[in-house]
Formats: structure tokens, C-alpha cells, sequence
């Protein structure tokens, strides 16, 4: 299996799982949340807790994942060690601009101006 930064689905698929989670929690466009049948939260205090364990369940997953593998298979541990410490920021560019790209289109959701955004995409 390839690595977040070889997989662009894979991170596409992470990234707009937390953007959706961000963007409902935050009210971003309230008919999405009437949709799908979402309250509104208390207050801020409750969105923070839940945004940050969206992001503890990530880092918790990523950290389990690790400590798992060195554990068990210590030689793909040691590869994974000298493969990361190769990686360069030339390496993480096309995953940092797929991550702009995407929150720009966001951006543009959230405006909720069509005539905006047909006249981008032409």
C-alpha cells in the first residue's frame, strides 16, 4: 500500500472527510445540514471538542498504526524510518497544492455565488 503522499485518493479521501466534518460543524451552508438532518451545535465550546476528536481519532489512528508496525515487523519499521527521513519538500509540493485546490473549491462553496464560480471554471 503507498504512503499519503504517493496516494492522492487516499489523501483526497482524508482531506474532504475533515472539510465535510469542519464544514457541517461550522454551518458552512445550513441547507446541507437540513438535508441531511444535522442541529446546530450549542456552542462553540462543543464544535471545538468535536473537531479536536476528528483530529485525535486521526493522529491516534496514524501513531497505533506506527507503533504497530514496529512492534511486529521491526525491518518494514526500519525502511519506513529511512524513507521518511528522504523526504523533501519537493516530495509533499503536489499534495500541498491538491490541498489549496481543494480548499479553494470549498472557498467558492461556501460563497454560494455561482456566477463566481462558472466564471472560474471558464
Amino acid at each position: 500500500m503507498k504512503g499519503i503522499l504517493e496516494n492522492h485518493p487516499l489523501f483526497l479521501s482524508v482531506f474532504l472527510c475533515v472539510a465535510g466534518v469542519a464544514g457541517c460543524a461550522w454551518g458552512v451552508r445550513p441547507e446541507i445540514n437540513d438535508l441531511i438532518h444535522l442541529e446546530a451545535f450549542p456552542d462553540d465550546d462543543f464544535r471545538w471538542k468535536v473537531m479536536g476528536l476528528v483530529s485525535l481519532s486521526l493522529v491516534g489512528t496514524f501513531v497505533w498504526d506506527r507503533l504497530i508496525t514496529a512492534i511486529f515487523a521491526p525491518e518494514i519499521w526500519a525502511t519506513m524510518v529511512s524513507e521518511a527521513k528522504k523526504t523533501t519538500l519537493k516530495d509533499v509540493t503536489p499534495v500541498l497544492m491538491t490541498a489549496v485546490k481543494v480548499a479553494g473549491g470549498f472557498f467558492l462553496l461556501a460563497q454560494g455565488n455561482l456566477l463566481l464560480i462558472g466564471g472560474l471554471a471558464w
